[in-house]
């Protein structure tokens, strides 16, 4: 399966916000994604972020362990787990990562902070890493104006 991998350095937005927006659009199109966490309080967090960012809406999502989890279009973890078939799959402010991570998804996106020097120099390597394996990627950077796209491998 060839993926594809797009990267987003924010810095006007939370990253709970850009989360919020790109599970609406994925929502939207039908498909599955899984969402992983660096630890289970921030799990915690963005999962009660994702039923009360709105009063006026919310989006439907399981976290690990819920009984129903292969039902859901949206699923969080710390884990690898994959238990509703996802083709998408969201880290947020990920380190350590290789490209193996992303070979069973037709999509990745990385989203992180640009406040988190650790996470920007791991995922320019890893950005760098993808273009040299030839992976299809685009490299996006958060202004006040909007998201301005720095870097772009296309295969």
């Amino acid at each position: 399966m060839l993926t594809e991998i797009l990267f987003y350095q924010a810095s006007n937005y939370s990253l709970e916000e850009i989360l919020q927006k790109l599970l609406a659009k994925t929502l939207q199109s039908k498909q599955r994604v899984i969402v992983r966490l660096n630890d289970l309080n921030y799990l915690t967090f963005v999962d009660n972020f994702l039923w009360s960012f709105s009063g006026a809406s919310f989006l439907p999502h399981n976290i690990m362990g819920d009984p129903n989890s292969s039902l859901s279009p949206v699923y969080l973890t710390t884990g690898e787990e994959v238990p509703n078939a996802a083709n998408i799959l969201i880290l947020i402010n990920a380190t350590k990562l290789s490209l193996s991570t992303f070979s069973r998804f037709n999509r990745s996106c990385l989203l992180f902070s640009e406040s988190n020097k650790q996470c920007v120099i791991e995922h320019k390597k890893l950005w760098e890493l993808a273009i040299s394996d030839g992976i299809p990627s685009k490299f996006w950077v958060q202004s006040k104006t909007g998201w301005k796209e720095k870097g772009k491998k296309v295969c």
